[in-house]
This record gives C-alpha cells, structure tokens and sequence, in this order.
C-alpha cells in the first residue's frame, strides 16, 4: 500500500469508527441524538450557540470537520511511521500509545483553544472510559495498522 490510500484509508476508518461510538455512547447515556453530537463538533469551528441553532447544517459541518481531523492524525502518524520504521513494526504498541496522547491533545489543548472553549479537562466517569477506548483502539490502533501496511521503496 502506498502513503496517501493508507492516510485516506486510516482517517475514513478510524474517523467513522470514532463518530460511531461518540454517537452511540452519547445516545446511550445522554439521549443525544447524533445531530447534536456533530453539532459539538462544530462547535469548535462556529461557536457552542451558532453549532446548536444550526440544525443539520452545522452538524454536516461537524462531520466534515471530524474527518478532516482523523485524516490529519492518520497523515501525521504515517508520514512520521516511514521515518521511524519502529512505529510501524511496533504498530500494536506504538498506535494505542498514538490514541492516548491523541485523546490528550484534544482534550487539553484543541477543544479549549478552540470557539466551543471550555477548560481543558479529560472526560469523567465512563465518559473518560469510553474516550480511551476510542482513541486507542478506534484511532490509533487503526491508524498505526494502516502505516504498518505501507511499503517502504
């Protein structure tokens, strides 16, 4: 496999395996609809009160946003990964490890330095739980298995 169809192929797959999960979790635990699960994505882009009024509209934004992000943590993985064959023959380790820190930078540093603001905190509770499964396993697992994948010349 070659660079750019591992990255498009890593961002789709762990990018629609994380909405997936926030989706269902939070209609689970909250009865949110998924709507406004990608409205909170927005959020980070046009503003908690703009995403909330904006219907669908500012939940395609949402998604639109969200894969674009996996796409970039997919891309800055597998471009590091060729560099550091390590990362890509340790992939069981090195991705989950990915995840983790992934989860850490959004959660500290991206979601509060964006227009959705907030503190930057981890997710308590089983919110916590099931935001480490997802990026390790949902992202960065699938990540790191999508740069294992790729041939060096």
């Amino acid at each position: 496999m070659k660079v750019i169809p591992a990255v498009l192929g890593a961002g789709f797959v762990a990018g629609l395996g994380d909405i997936a999960y926030a989706c269902i979790h939070y209609k689970i635990a909250s009865d949110l609809e998924p709507e406004k699960v990608l409205q909170a994505v927005a959020a980070g882009i046009v503003g908690q009160n703009a995403a909330g009024q904006g219907g669908w509209g500012t939940a395609a934004l949402g998604l639109a946003a969200h894969f674009a992000i996996a796409l970039i943590m997919a891309a800055v993985f597998i471009v590091v990964a060729q560099l550091l064959p390590p990362l890509k023959r340790f992939w069981q380790i090195t991705g989950p490890l990915y995840g983790l820190g992934l989860m850490f930078l959004m959660s500290m540093v991206i979601v509060p330095m964006s227009a959705a603001g907030g503190p930057g905190d981890l997710p308590k509770g089983e919110f916590l739980y099931g935001a480490i499964f997802a990026h390790t396993i949902l992202v960065g697992l699938v990540i790191a298995w999508f740069a294992s994948r790729v041939r060096n010349r």
